[in-house]
């Protein structure tokens, strides 16, 4: 996950992220494929590991799920709160590799999990 989320790494460092929690809404939109889920799937595309690339795709699933469920910014907030969380608590995956994805130019799931903590 590290050589995949090194090229995410140096996108983020070359953006201007904002990660302004006023502007969270952007990261769960569009409804039917959030930028968040993009951008998860997009690292695990990069990513050379098949293990973490197949861990990345399961967490994007489940958020996607879970958004299904209920679909206002702040129900989306508690889903990506409870998944990324216990993600990383029961994978092998380094937080700060997951935490340093990009949102584009939102900021990185690391900003998003400080808005939404």
């Amino acid at each position: 996950m590290a050589e995949v989320l090194n090229a995410s790494k140096a996108s983020t460092a070359a953006s201007k992220a904002r990660g302004d929690c006023q502007t969270l809404n952007e990261v769960f939109s569009p409804m039917d494929d959030p930028l968040l889920n993009q951008a998860i799937e997009e690292a695990a595309t990069e990513s050379e590991d098949p293990v973490q690339r197949l861990m990345l795709r399961v967490l994007s699933a489940r958020l996607l799920k879970g958004f299904a469920n209920g679909p206002s910014v702040e129900s989306m907030k508690i889903v990506t709160n409870y998944f990324i969380r216990g993600f990383v608590s029961h994978n092998q995956l380094d937080q700060n590799s997951l935490y340093s994805v990009n949102l584009k130019d939102w900021g990185t799931i690391g900003d998003l999990m400080k808005c939404i903590q």
